[in-house]
C-alpha cells in the first residue's frame, strides 16, 4: 500500500500532537514544521487552532486556464489567422 494513503500520522505543533483531517496527511515532515515555527512561518490559527503557514510574496500567479487539451487550441496550423473551430 502506497504510504500516502489512508489517515496522516500525527505531528507537534507548538508542543501540541494533532492529527490531519480525517484522510489527509500534513503537507510537510516533522523537521520541516519545527524550522518552520523557528524561522516564524508557521502558526496556529486563533479560532480554529489549527496551524497555518506563511506563503512567500511572489509576482508569479497559478495557470488557471489551461486550454492545451482542447485539440483546437492544442496546436499551430501555420496560417497567419488561426480559428479554433472543429
Amino acid at each position: 500500500m502506497d504510504d500516502s494513503a489512508g489517515q496522516g500520522s500525527a505531528k507537534l505543533f507548538f508542543g501540541n500532537s494533532m492529527k490531519p483531517p480525517p484522510g489527509k496527511h500534513w503537507k510537510f515532515s516533522q523537521e520541516n514544521i519545527d524550522k518552520m515555527i523557528e524561522e516564524g512561518k508557521l502558526r496556529l490559527n486563533p479560532k480554529t487552532n489549527r496551524p497555518e503557514y506563511w506563503v512567500e510574496p511572489s509576482d508569479e500567479y497559478l495557470l488557471d486556464t489551461n486550454w492545451t487539451d482542447v485539440p483546437g487550441y492544442s496546436f499551430s496550423t501555420g496560417y497567419p489567422t488561426e480559428n479554433a473551430e472543429q
